[in-house]
């Protein structure tokens, strides 16, 4: 591998990652057509995502060495996509499911270069780069471009940003907040400028009105200084960890002892905005097709669709990450998603037991805020999406710090060869 990496390099990586957060998404990729629920694409926006796929396979071949070697670790991830291209076969809409497979293929190209280009810090640095762009021309743009940035309708004077939802500002706000925790954790002498970044993104999250998005950053802030406990380290630890168990036993009770106190407080109705409403409807097309589902996008097609009659009303997906995978992918499918995401998971989770490493707590830092975010949006086989983007690349990574040696037993290591020269 090519340890030298040129700033144009670095550039194209944060711009293809502010790129995969959907930014100036109207501008680019045109407006969504209600027939078919997609896009309608544009042209800049449809060579842009050529240039970046394009880009991506090139630079796999020719900056990430020890390619194929890192790709056969990845073959929990391959054995998916084999998965979800075979769902073509039975798609509801098999030519819609086919160019969706083809995005996610692509963006897996950019993630797996990402993972396997950059060390671990230097992710964290230019997603630090990526995402603080993002936050901050989202507030230049509200407040400087108000008929652009900031919501009307149902969603007057709520901010957008420079994206297209107040969710879609919501959910990069906070994975951003997770970066700037990471940042802070792996430079301790710059820590209060990254928390700063961090509020700063909550900041936005409250000004978009996105609960969901609010409770994940409370849930991280407790759950992130609990995995940074769990890393070894020269200093004791035992009593910060019986008092993170201690306050998180009533954080995970109390949503559903307080259930509706909580939903009131953050604004919302019981129904939570009308998912308690659609889930069941959904669940009764699950039972339909329960095995193998309607194919990778086939079935959210705007007013085309099963349920093209609510599309206006806002059911333009399950708003749940496991129903969605059980809707496009059936049982079968749910079963080998879940399946991969245990496995990385338990990959990160021993990775961070083992290595004193700082930045070795972002792969399952990451995949902790997937299984938050899941629960009531879809950041799982996203095609196109910075979610799944990253997924892909802390897989990688994961590969890549499997095959390192971590400090402990480097200096095990020298231990054992300056005691074998000195006897």
């Amino acid at each position: 591998m090519d340890n030298k990496i040129a700033w144009v390099e670095k550039v194209f990586a944060v711009g293809t990652i502010l790129f995969f957060t959907n930014a100036f998404f109207r501008s680019i990729n045109g407006l969504y057509d209600q027939n078919s629920g997609a896009s309608t694409g544009s042209l800049l926006g449809n060579l842009i995502w050529a240039f970046i796929y394009l880009s991506s396979m090139w630079l796999l071949q020719m900056r990430c060495g020890g390619l194929w070697q890192s790709l056969s670790n990845l073959w929990p991830l391959f054995w998916l996509y084999a998965f979800v291209f075979l769902s073509i076969t039975w798609s509801a809409a098999p030519m819609f499911s086919f160019l969706r497979f083809g995005a996610l293929a692509g963006s897996t190209l950019f993630g797996l270069y990402f993972g396997l280009r950059y060390p671990l810090k230097m992710q964290l640095v230019l997603l630090g780069w990526a995402f603080g762009l993002a936050a901050v021309l989202s507030a230049i743009f509200s407040l400087l471009f108000p008929d652009y940035s900031i919501g009307t309708g149902p969603f007057a004077g709520l901010w957008l940003g420079i994206y297209v939802h107040k969710n879609a500002l919501g959910g990069n706000m906070s994975m951003a907040f997770i970066v700037f925790l990471s940042l802070a954790y792996c430079y301790p002498a710059k820590r209060w400028y990254f928390r700063i970044l961090a509020c700063a993104t909550v900041a936005l999250i409250v000004l978009a009105d996105s609960a969901a998005c609010f409770v994940e950053c409370i849930a991280m802030c407790w759950i992130f200084p609990f995995l940074a406990g769990m890393q070894p380290s020269d200093k004791p630890r035992r009593a910060s960890g019986v008092l993170l168990a201690i306050t998180g036993v009533p954080l995970i009770l109390s949503p559903f002892i307080f259930y509706e106190q909580i939903v009131t407080a953050l604004g919302r109705d019981v129904e939570l905005t009308g998912r308690l409403v659609l889930w069941p409807l959904v669940a009764q097309y699950i039972a339909l097709r329960p095995y193998l589902g309607y194919g990778y996008y086939g079935f959210w097609r705007g007013v085309d669709g099963p349920l093209g009659d609510l599309w206006f009303l806002g059911a333009s997906s399950a708003h749940d990450g496991l129903m969605a995978i059980w809707l496009d992918l059936g049982l079968l499918g749910l079963i080998a998603s879940l399946a991969v995401f245990l496995i990385y998971f338990r990959r990160a989770f021993h990775l961070l037991r083992r290595s004193r490493n700082r930045e070795d707590i972002w792969p399952i830092l990451f995949f902790t805020w997937t299984f938050l975010a899941n629960l009531t949006a879809i950041t799982y086989l996203l095609p196109n999406q910075a979610s799944w983007m990253l997924f892909v690349a802390a897989a990688a990574a994961l590969c890549v710090r499997e095959a390192a040696p971590t400090r402990d037993e480097c200096i095990a290591t020298s231990n054992l060869v300056a005691n074998a020269i000195g006897s």
